[in-house]
């Protein structure tokens, strides 16, 4: 504050304080500085309780990270894919069965995304996804995928579209690292 009196800046802190029954909030004190011949003349501002935005940004985050350690811990991603854009936007989950690096960002065009991926892949995705933009129906999918170190992982992609105005808009869907579940099956079978 004391930077925006002698320069003229406008300034915003926001800050935690202690109500006198003992309550914290979160404030938020924004102001713009008037000068004349380089003298601050006049602040004018405002300050305002932010306390529920903050709680909302501290659950988004709690949120974030939970949905982080569930995809990790069950081998599993979520995407969206938005027809009007031409995009795909992945979860870290997502990153981490495509063997992407995980500092790799979670938006791409669909047309750069499908050269990075297999082509059977790519071409039993898209076949789902207009299929269920047609029928309007969700689409469940098992597809062998071949993993980096040459071995097979297989996937299962379950997904559902939504519309807007009638027309297909964007399908969002989550796919699981089955590849467990398919060698004890596969055991069993020969058991």
């Amino acid at each position: 504050i004391k930077r925006a009196i002698q320069k003229g800046e406008p300034y915003r802190v926001d800050c935690r304080v202690t109500l006198p029954g003992g309550e914290l909030r979160w404030i938020r004190s924004q102001a713009h500085v008037q000068m004349v011949d380089g003298h601050a003349v006049r602040i004018t501002g405002a300050i305002i309780d932010i306390t529920r935005e903050r709680l909302l940004l501290d659950r988004l985050g709690e949120s974030a990270e939970r949905m982080r350690v569930a995809e990790a811990a069950a081998g599993f991603g979520v995407w969206e894919f938005d027809k009007v854009a031409d995009s795909i936007t992945v979860s870290e989950g997502m990153l981490r069965l495509h063997e992407v690096p995980p500092e790799s960002p979670l938006t791409y065009a669909a047309r750069d995304i499908v050269t990075m991926l297999d082509e059977d892949y790519v071409a039993a995705l898209k076949a789902a996804t207009h299929t269920s933009f047609t029928t309007g129906r969700r689409f469940l999918i098992e597809l062998p995928i071949r993993a980096q170190d040459g071995t097979t992982r297989w996937w299962r992609i379950r997904a559902h579209p939504e519309f807007r105005d009638g027309a297909p808009w964007r399908m969002i869907g989550a796919t699981l690292d089955i590849t467990s579940e398919r060698q004890m099956l596969l055991s069993l079978e020969q058991a």
